[in-house]
């Protein structure tokens, strides 16, 4: 299935969680480089970070619960 619209912007750096269930992402669709969640069977994405500092390299902890970035 394919999480990332073909849009014009950037989706990199995916992360699955533990459960199969979300993927996590950096994406610059609001503008800067934040980190995203999209569930896998659908909805809308979540943009988890409204940050001024870089953000990347977004990693599920082993729970599932928590992302680290």
């Amino acid at each position: 299935m394919r999480l990332s619209p073909d849009d014009g912007n950037s989706y990199s750096e995916p992360a699955i969680s533990p459960d199969g269930g979300f993927v996590a992402y950096i994406s610059d669709r609001s503008g800067d480089d934040q980190l995203w969640l999209q569930q896998v069977g659908g909805g809308d994405p979540i943009q988890l970070t409204h940050s001024t500092e870089s953000v990347s390299f977004p990693s599920f902890f082993p729970d599932g619960r928590r992302i680290l970035y």
